[in-house]
């Protein structure tokens, strides 16, 4: 740095007085006399020049700190400024961003190659997923890249396009599996419908049966004997059994038999009999009117007794018989009007002038429906239940003929 000196020989500071244009000091002071600074360092005045802006190593900082700024040069290639080893501006790109290099390491330890195996302690990339419930769209469109979605609970919502495509669409045998399993349910009390679907139920086989859950109150599966028989349990003949005091548990404890008490009351054909073989009782149905039974020929059947319990059959003794007389004239009547109750047998003597013929209520003298002739003086023997009317009629004046009904 160099002074041109304009007039004066020399350059000098006279400190007592200040505003001597001779002195620097004349320069370098206000009005009032002061140095333009008055920053004391050391005891001493020096020019000041913000020494706010100098901070000490690790000071802290201050609200309100000030500092010198610093300029950067706008740079947009990026290009070198000075050559290797010359003092350089900082740099800036358009939009002020301060250029800067480096070097990183990026720790890849988390990848491994398609079918590697696991080793104990291997390190991985937590993935995140967004709790989503109620699962909806929130990509842009078809081909954007989007989250991972759990319910409340963590649990992830998948697809199955397959499954979902045999759900919706259906496959060679039905219209759509979804329909095909709603066909399946039906609520309760609905009526059945000639067609309809359901689940087959799935049972296991137990030669020997045994308990085969943890509890009670646990879920357990039907069970089959080994020619596919369902075990059954009916409770009220499980506590006929184990009552001591119902007739079951006597007759099972009679025979003193364990597991086979109910085998013991069935016999196979042409089994010769035993003294104490037990059986059981048949029962019979009450019929006051002789009618059918069984739905048709071939049927099972049971028993007919009638009002005293007496059981029914083609020929028995009677226990009630009622005489009278019924008028017959050239219009069918009936032999009686009323049948005794009960009735087994009908006699029909003819006791008129002329011959009867006896039949259904369309019977007639002659013809395709003649009935059958009792001559003046014949009788005619029938087993006729009470349900079967028996009619008759004459081709002359009306007479009388005996009617003996027997039960």
């Amino acid at each position: 740095m160099s002074l041109s000196v304009i007039g004066k020989h020399k350059i000098t500071v006279d400190t007592t007085v200040l505003d001597n244009g001779d002195s620097l000091a004349a320069y370098l002071t206000s009005a009032a006399g002061t140095l333009l600074t008055s920053t004391t360092d050391g005891g001493k005045e020096r020019l000041d020049v913000s020494a706010a802006a100098e901070k000490a190593e690790d000071s802290a900082h201050v609200s309100g700190d000030t500092g010198s700024f610093v300029l950067a040069v706008r740079n947009d290639a990026g290009t070198a400024l000075a050559a290797d080893g010359d003092y350089s501006a900082l740099q800036v790109d358009s939009t002020g961003a301060l250029r800067t290099s480096g070097s990183f390491t990026v720790d890849f330890s988390f990848d491994y190659a398609e079918d590697s195996a696991a080793a104990s302690g291997d390190i991985g990339a937590s993935v995140l997923a967004v709790r989503q419930d109620t699962l909806a769209t929130s990509t842009s469109a078809d081909g954007d890249y989007a989250n991972f979605k759990t319910n409340s609970v963590g649990s992830l919502y998948v697809a199955d396009n397959i499954a979902a495509g045999l759900l919706t669409t259906g496959n060679s045998n039905t219209a759509s599996i979804l329909a095909e399993l709603q066909a399946t349910n039906f609520a309760e009390d609905a009526a059945h419908t000639s067609g309809d679907l359901g689940i087959m139920s799935l049972a296991v086989r137990q030669d020997t049966l045994a308990n085969s859950t943890s509890a009670d109150g646990d879920y357990g599966s039907l069970k089959l004997n080994a020619t596919g028989s369902l075990y059954t349990i009916d409770q009220a003949l499980n506590a006929l059994v184990t009552t001591s005091n119902s007739s079951l548990a006597t007759i099972v404890t009679n025979t003193g038999a364990t597991a086979t008490e109910l085998q013991n009351l069935s016999f196979a054909e042409d089994v010769a009999h035993t003294s104490g073989d037990l059986g059981i009782m048949a029962l019979a149905v009450r019929t006051d009117t002789d009618v059918a039974l069984a739905g048709t020929t071939g049927d099972y059947a049971p028993i007919a007794v009638d009002a005293l319990g007496r059981v029914k059959i083609i020929q028995r003794a009677n226990v009630a018989n009622l005489q009278q007389q019924v008028a017959i004239s050239t219009t069918a009547a009936a032999l009686p009007a009323t049948a005794l109750a009960n009735r087994q047998s009908l006699l029909i003597q003819n006791i008129g002038a002329k011959s009867i013929w006896v039949g259904s209520a369309t019977v007639t003298a002659s013809g395709a429906a003649v009935g059958i002739e009792v001559p003046k003086g014949g009788s005619l023997m029938l087993d006729a239940g009470p349900a079967n009317i028996i009619y008759a009629i004459t081709t002359g004046a009306t007479h009388n003929i005996a009617v003996w009904e027997l039960s």
